[in-house]
């Protein structure tokens, strides 16, 4: 009996190792891959070699202990200045990749990764992902101005919500900032251009 219970512990923990060797192989292989699209794309694109260089010395890089928050924000930021200079919706795409996998490591209490994972989702055209991390981000900081700000944008300018929904927003942020100033001053713009 105890030697089957042996038995099964063994091929658990082998799965286990399995399991943890396959994920790391995977990882190792797609840095590999976007490093090598990379090198590609800088010989056909040499005016955009500084910020391909960039992300390829990131990709390569690990990052020491307690710097890893900073590297990923300094890798997603090359990511989106390559792709706001290419408009290529897949540079977008790895930039929020990044910022995802910040928020990831951070436990999802980072509003950084949070707004710019925001940011990037809007670039690619996915709004309802860009409300969620906007959400996401008043719920880990809610006495935060600009959060309530990007949201009522997304709202007005992509979701095309309806007035009520982004007067609310307005006044969800007045009620919860200390310095609600500017929420005051773009709601009083935003109702006056609605001409109520």
């Amino acid at each position: 009996m105890a030697k089957n219970i042996l038995k099964k512990y063994w091929f658990i923990f082998l799965i286990i190792v399995l399991i943890i060797g396959a994920g790391i192989f995977i990882y190792s292989r797609q840095q590999n891959s976007a490093s090598q699209s990379l090198d590609a794309f800088k010989k056909e694109q040499p005016a955009l070699a500084e910020f391909t260089d960039d992300i390829v010395r990131l990709l390569k890089t690990k990052p020491a202990k307690g710097e890893e928050t900073k590297h990923y924000l300094e890798l997603g930021l090359a990511w989106k200045s390559l792709a706001d200079r290419t408009s290529n919706k897949e540079h977008y795409r790895a930039a929020l990749k990044v910022y995802q996998d910040g928020l990831t490591f951070t436990k999802r209490n980072n509003t950084l990764f949070l707004n710019n994972a925001g940011n990037m989702a809007i670039y690619t055209g996915d709004y309802e992902l860009a409300r969620g991390f906007f959400e996401e981000a008043i719920r880990v900081a809610p006495g935060d101005a600009e959060a309530y700000i990007r949201l009522a944008n997304l709202h007005k300018d992509y979701l095309r919500s309806a007035p009520e929904t982004i007067i609310g927003i307005y006044d969800q942020g007045i009620a919860r900032t200390p310095y609600a100033a500017d929420l005051k001053a773009k709601k009083d713009e935003y109702v006056k251009n609605q001409g109520r």
